[in-house]
This record gives structure tokens, C-alpha cells and sequence, in this order.
């Protein structure tokens, strides 16, 4: 196993294979500067009528963009955002994981234009996974914050090598619908490539 990285190097790393349906890209943090997430949760509460709780979730998600927090609280329901996000975890629980895969490809293939909002909850959940498997500090710093013992079983189940493949599906994924590949038999092999743990 590698040293574990700092903070700012997952976050180069993330920023670096970020998956995008769209155009609004990640605000790195810089220095000398507020944190991105930190002013956009500002912003939210004193000009959008956020409260706490939904400013917070909804800054960790857009991660800079104004418009994509605004889009996520509008379009999708936490109660939604919850439900799918727990799913995942079932994802390494046989004997029901490879229907759950196949499942889970079929309910994002009818989200229509919802999808992208999906892609961005799977990436910030492998963020926030990556970030507990390496950072000592990570439950302060993970953007699922009310999902943290979901997120604690599902991270107990993977190893560093299997996030970081499904990170790379998860772009990879999002090119090939960017090129209007079968939208099915794409999600399908991205939700079979979550589920499996190779040696």
C-alpha cells in the first residue's frame, strides 16, 4: 500500500479526472483566497434562501458553480439523493448485487436530463470514499457528511485500487454518453465495473 496523500493531492486528483455532462468545472481551492465551497455555501444562504443543512450539501456538490448548486437542490430530492447513494453499498453484497447493478442502470437510463446530476453524486461519493481510505482527517471533509456511515460500510469493502478504477469508469462512462454511446449498455458496464472487486 502507498503513502497516503494530502489533501490538496486527492484533490488534484480529482479535479484532474472529474467526469462532466457539462460545463461547469471544479474551483480548485486557492491560496491567500476563501475555500470555493465555503463562499458558494455562503452565498446560498444570504442571496438563495438555503437553509444550513441544504446550503451545505448543496456547495459540496456543485463545487464552485452557482448554477449546478441551484440545479441539484431543484431537481433532485435529498430523499432521492439518499436512497441512491445508499444503494451503492448493495453493490458488494451478493447474491443480489449483479441485479441491483443492472437495476440501478436502468433507473439512470429513464432520468432523462436528471442523469448528469446522478454522474455527480457517484463521483463526490468515490471522492468521499477516496478521501476516507486516505486522509486521516476525512470525516470532516467529506461532502456526504449525513450519509457518513453508509459511506464508512462501503469503504470498509473496497480497496484504494477499486476506487480509483471506479473513478475511472465513472469518466470514462460520461465520455462515451458525451459521444452518444447506448446509454443502457454503458450504464450497465459501469454499475457491473462498481460492483466487482478484482484481485
Amino acid at each position: 500500500h502507498t503513502a497516503r496523500a494530502t489533501g490538496a493531492e486527492l484533490n488534484t486528483c480529482q479535479i484532474r479526472g472529474k467526469p462532466q455532462l457539462d460545463s461547469h468545472a471544479m474551483m480548485p481551492p486557492m491560496s491567500g483566497t476563501a475555500n470555493p465551497r465555503e463562499s458558494l455555501q455562503q452565498l446560498l444562504l444570504e442571496h438563495h434562501g438555503f437553509d444550513p443543512i441544504r446550503a451545505e450539501l448543496a456547495a459540496g456538490l456543485a463545487e464552485g458553480s452557482v448554477s449546478r448548486a441551484l440545479a441539484l437542490d431543484s431537481q433532485l430530492t435529498n430523499e432521492e439523493r439518499r436512497y441512491f447513494l445508499q444503494s451503492l453499498v448493495g453493490l458488494h453484497q451478493p447474491p443480489q448485487s449483479t441485479s441491483l447493478a443492472l437495476d440501478l442502470a436502468q433507473q439512470l437510463k429513464d432520468k432523462g436530463d436528471s442523469l448528469s446530476l446522478y454522474f455527480d453524486l457517484l463521483r463526490t461519493w468515490y471522492r468521499d470514499l477516496l478521501f476516507l481510505q486516505e486522509l486521516k482527517e476525512a470525516k470532516e471533509q467529506v461532502i456526504h457528511r449525513d450519509l457518513l456511515p453508509a459511506l464508512e460500510r462501503h469503504q470498509a469493502l473496497l480497496s484504494t485500487d477499486h476506487i480509483y478504477r471506479a473513478i475511472r469508469a465513472i469518466e470514462h462512462a460520461t465520455t462515451a454518453l458525451q459521444r452518444r454511446a447506448a446509454p443502457l449498455l454503458t450504464l450497465e458496464n459501469l454499475f457491473l465495473t462498481l460492483q466487482f472487486e478484482h484481485a
